[in-house]
């Protein structure tokens, strides 16, 4: 259960909270033998300790922060780097450590049961004409642990045949049709991009087109037709780089 306190609170021994009221009522010196003013309790605070370890001014009240290492997500490092080029730094001052973790497997998995139990639980005549399961990333599974490849393409299969779900796969940095094979979904559904501004403009209008075309039933399983300007744009653009 998740209580909202009002005002600030006490934190004992990292496992019992005391809130401000109860402790200027006394409580906390009663537990703990004296009562530290607000001032002096964020003094133990790991926030506190954090920002003292790595300010370099001498004074807690004029912070000046050095990092020991720059962290982001890869999928914003190619902005972090552009940004940082068009500046004139040829070098990171300081380590710059990328994270790379994708549980595609588990979004795509986790997403199909959510709907699923929506589409059952709704009346029927709210259930969608078409459902239509975009799934768009920029780089490889490697992080999931709750859905295994074997389990989502089982759980793709089951809705495309018991319920007419159409999957659409869009991929940059990867293979895309590759990898949207390995699931259960058709080349004809999968589409790679350039994982740039006109790159993923083009992707979203050849998405357009197809969702148009499978709301006006004009779709077939084979049509791949909705993708050539996106590939044209892909395979061209990738040889240049």
């Amino acid at each position: 259960m998740i209580e909202l306190s009002k005002g600030g609170a006490y934190l004992i021994d990292g496992t019992e909270i005391i809130e401000e009221a109860s402790a200027q009522a006394g409580e906390l010196e009663a537990k703990t033998g004296f009562a530290p003013s607000k001032e002096e309790a964020a003094k133990n605070t790991i926030a506190y300790g954090i920002l003292q370890s790595h300010n370099t001014s001498g004074s807690m009240d004029k912070l000046k922060i050095k990092f020991d290492k720059m962290t982001s997500h890869d999928i914003t490092f190619v902005g972090i780097i552009q940004t940082a080029r068009a500046s004139g730094l040829e070098k990171f001052p300081i380590p710059y450590v990328l994270t790379n973790c994708h549980n595609s497997l588990c979004a795509v998995g986790g997403t199909i049961k959510h709907i699923e139990n929506i589409h059952k639980y709704i009346r029927k005549e709210d259930v969608p004409e078409h459902t239509v399961f975009v799934i768009t990333t920029d780089g490889y599974e490697n992080d999931s642990h709750e859905y295994s490849i074997q389990q989502v393409q089982s759980m793709i299969k089951r809705q495309k045949e018991k319920y007419g779900w159409e999957f659409l796969f869009l991929g940059a940095n990867i293979d895309a049709i590759k990898t949207a094979e390995s699931i259960g979904i058709h080349s004809s559904r999968a589409a790679n991009f350039i994982a740039d501004e006109e790159g993923v403009n083009k992707m979203y209008k050849a998405q357009e087109m197809l969702l148009c075309d499978i709301r006006q039933n004009r779709a077939t399983a084979s049509d791949d037709s909705w993708k050539r300007n996106l590939e044209d744009d892909y395979m061209k653009r990738k040889k240049r780089g």
